[in-house]
């Protein structure tokens, strides 16, 4: 219980600090790609690349705090087994 309780809220900690960076980088992978395609700099399969790079660069967060959902989950399974 104490390992998960530890590897639970360090998660918490690393994902909410990614998140901030990882949303930083996303956003900027959507302005370029969008200044880039709009003032003919990159054309629209490259600009469509980097904004796929930032849609996946976005979702690792959210991967993330699935993983991190899905550890509480185990850690509350194993108290009610523990409490029964």
């Amino acid at each position: 219980m104490l390992a998960l309780t530890l590897l639970f809220w360090a998660g918490v900690f690393v994902t909410g600090f990614s998140a901030l960076l990882f949303d930083l980088v996303a956003g900027l992978c959507f302005f370029v790609a969008v200044t880039g395609y709009l003032f003919d700099v990159t054309p629209g399969p490259e600009s469509l690349r980097t904004l796929i790079i930032g849609f996946c660069v976005f979702l690792v967060p959210h991967i993330a705090q699935w993983l991190l959902a899905q550890i509480a989950l185990l850690k509350e399974n194993l108290s009610d087994f523990i409490h029964s």
